[in-house]
């Protein structure tokens, strides 16, 4: 049942143990974890990036750009601004790997 917040730029990360939700609502921005269904995701700029956990897929839909893992068929691309945010998720959430 743990919870960690940070309430500095508006920002919140919290995590509620087995239902695992981290968040944070700086620029509009939003990630969340559900444990097994892992989703991340960001509404910013109209970006969407997700995990589906086993069926693994990364999108943006932000300016049509599209990052994507298929598992073992692994694709990623990365155009600009997605890269970024994945990099703010690596360092905050380091267990998750993209």
């Amino acid at each position: 049942g743990e919870t960690l917040s940070s309430m500095g730029k508006g920002e919140t990360l919290s995590s509620m143990g087995k239902g695992e939700t981290l968040s944070s609502m700086g620029k509009g921005e939003t990630l969340s974890s559900m444990g097994k269904g892992e989703t991340l995701s960001s509404m910013g700029k109209g970006e969407t990036l997700s995990s589906m956990g086993k069926g693994e897929t990364l999108s943006s839909m932000g300016k049509g750009e599209t990052l994507s893992s298929m598992g073992k068929g692994e694709t990623l691309s990365s155009m600009g601004r997605v890269k970024k945010l994945f990099r703010k998720i690596k360092e905050r959430f380091p267990r998750w790997e993209g």
